[in-house]
């Protein structure tokens, strides 16, 4: 006959039996849950940002009617005036070459060797460039300089000059920041203008 503590003794061993049961159900943690840390992300490389490539500006489409205003290119049409471009080479002031630039012969029939004709220019000019020509042009006196607000004037001795306007001004050229004009008269200058797809540099 099963006594009071007999049962009581009875029921704690099946309980211990129990516990011990779930214990080795569960057993340790496994190495992937303990004892073994999760690998860390591999450190990400920067990215370095890729430059903007700077344009390449695009050279001057200059014509000989381009550097003269609409309305003198119009007019010149008129008298029956058509305009070559000035030689194979750059355009050349003093010693300077502006391949930039452009110069042109206006006549009215270009197979004769006539003095008879009218001549424009234009081109971009640095100051470096430009102050080379003002001092090639002035270096043995046969061009003179004016110092105005609209730029720097540079003429040719009327005594040398085959045409000169009503004032007695021959060929000249007008040095302003970032470029130069030059005409067969200073009262010719009027005539030239600077092309509207120029971009003054900086």
């Amino acid at each position: 006959m099963t006594t009071f503590w007999g049962g009581r003794i009875a029921l704690a061993l099946a309980a211990l039996a129990f516990t011990g049961s779930l214990a080795a159900c569960g057993g340790a943690p496994s190495g992937s849950e303990a004892g073994t840390a999760e690998p860390s992300a591999s450190p990400t490389a920067p990215v370095t940002p890729t430059p903007t490539p700077t344009p390449t500006p695009t050279p001057l489409a200059l014509t000989c009617e381009s550097v003269v205003t609409a309305e003198s290119a119009a007019g010149l049409a008129a008298e029956g005036y058509t305009g070559l471009r000035w030689g194979d080479g750059p355009w050349t002031i003093g010693d300077q070459e502006f391949a930039d630039g452009i110069a042109c012969i206006w006549s009215q029939d270009h197979s004769v060797g006539t003095d008879n004709f009218l001549w424009f220019g234009w081109s971009p000019a640095d100051d470096t460039r430009a102050a080379a020509a003002i001092a090639s042009l002035t270096a043995d006196g046969s061009y003179y300089v004016d110092e105005t607000p609209d730029g720097t004037y540079v003429t040719l001795d009327p005594s040398q000059a085959v045409t000169t306007d009503e004032n007695g001004y021959g060929t000249t050229y007008l040095f302003v920041d970032g470029w130069v004009a030059g005409a067969f008269t200073r009262a010719a200058l009027q005539t030239v203008q600077v092309p509207a797809d120029w971009t003054p540099a900086g």
